[in-house]
């Protein structure tokens, strides 16, 4: 049963191969009779001498053919003909090899292949910046291997590609990283890389539990960025600071996305049980969005005073900032645990500790202004901070305990 396909797949790849060969054996006859055109000819032998000419016009034909090929192909058709020698076939070559990878670049409809096709672009230039200096002493290497001009053109189109995955072989990883951090992906793609199928909207069931799943990471994210938060402070890191900022982008994207899918399956018709579970999510990511604005908007930017200021917490005043800060974290956990797992006591346990992170909260704002009134130099220093510090991570744990209120 598995034979005709791969029969199939054979059939079209030798189809595939016998049409190009028939577009070139089309193309020599068309071109045959050019070589009795004077003005053809005199911009044939011109390459040779504009170069930069010949690697636009190639770059330009092999976008509209869309095939790097395809202009190669033309290129060996002249040279059969003896309408063109090595030596001016150089640039059009590399100007193939670089104009095939604008195709890619319009027709990249992912992240991945918009990356793809823009390291494929750097890695053209770059090795055509590097070769064109040195383009007189080409034909001499080439003379070197033999062969007529055609087989000269094929010889230099192989060797040049091997000599650009040559050169950027030991630079993948540091491009690749480069490459991720230019070349961003889109709302549209973020909503598709996290499998938020618009064909499951007709399965309420099934949208629910991706949606689900994408919460539960989005809220991974953000327990990650409250983690390192209080690194910032404790270490004054104002790259992890600026890091945890850029998180908070992709966390609003997430939430951008999640919410108008999660919008859809309202529409439809939801029994009882699914309606309650897509009023929870829909509240999670409210509130895991409301966490991440606070972590970035307010507690960075404390950071970001605190280490352009140099202004120093007292040991004391900063162990109940860290009090406090394990408290909101831990009602963070419990709530997407309780979300997870739709433990309903946990989520009750997790509910509770709104008004306790209150109580906490008030009880550490009443412990900083007892070290003022002692006139403890750090505290003074600090105050403002502090107490904004206390009431943002108040509100951090009023967010997340709402995540397992609306799980009750």
């Amino acid at each position: 049963m598995h034979l005709f396909p791969k029969l199939r797949n054979i059939g079209q790849a030798l189809f595939g191969l016998g049409l190009l060969f028939f577009s070139l054996r089309l193309m020599a006859i068309a071109t045959s009779n050019l070589k009795y055109i004077p003005a053809f000819n005199a911009a044939i032998a011109s390459l040779a001498n504009y170069p930069l000419v010949g690697i636009i016009v190639a770059a330009l034909l092999a976008f509209i053919l869309r095939s790097s090929a395809a202009t190669i192909g033309i290129a060996l058709i002249l040279a059969f003909d003896g309408l063109i020698e090595f030596p001016q076939a150089i640039s059009l070559i590399l100007g193939a090899n670089l104009g095939t990878t604008f195709s890619s670049l319009i027709s990249a409809n992912t992240v991945d292949g918009r990356r793809v096709a823009v390291g494929h672009l750097r890695f053209n230039i770059v090795a055509i910046v590097i070769l064109f200096p040195l383009m007189k002493y080409i034909p001499a290497v080439i003379n070197f291997i033999g062969g007529d001009s055609a087989r000269q053109i094929a010889n230099f189109h192989t060797l040049f590609n091997i000599f650009s995955a040559v050169l950027f072989v030991p630079f993948i990883y540091p491009v690749a990283t480069f490459l991720k951090s230019v070349v961003k992906e889109t709302k549209a793609e973020l909503l598709s890389i996290h499998r938020l199928d618009p064909t499951f909207l007709s399965a309420p069931a099934i949208a629910l539990g991706q949606a689900a799943r994408e919460i539960l990471h989005m809220a991974d994210i953000t327990i990650t960025m409250l983690e390192d938060a209080i690194k910032v402070f404790r270490h004054k890191d104002n790259i992890l600071r600026k890091k945890i900022i850029e998180t908070d982008d992709r966390v609003d994207g997430m939430e951008e996305t999640i919410t108008p899918y999660l919008t859809k399956i309202s529409e439809g018709e939801l029994d009882s049980k699914l309606s309650r579970l897509h009023s929870a999510l829909l509240n999670a990511v409210n509130e895991i969005e409301h966490i991440g604005d606070v972590i970035s908007k307010n507690l960075m930017t404390y950071a970001k005073k605190q280490i352009s200021s140099g202004f120093v917490f007292s040991k004391e005043g900063f162990d109940q900032i860290e009090k406090l800060h394990q408290f909101a974290l831990t009602t963070l956990r419990m709530s997407i645990d309780a979300l997870a797992t739709r433990d309903e006591m946990l989520a009750r346990e997790a509910a509770s500790r709104k008004e306790l992170g209150y109580k906490v909260a008030k009880e550490l704002n009443e412990l900083h202004l007892e070290r003022l009134r002692r006139g403890l130099k750090e505290s003074l220093e600090t105050s403002t901070i502090h107490l904004d510090l206390i009431s943002d991570l108040e509100r951090i744990n009023f967010h997340a305990a709402s995540i397992g209120e609306g799980l009750v």
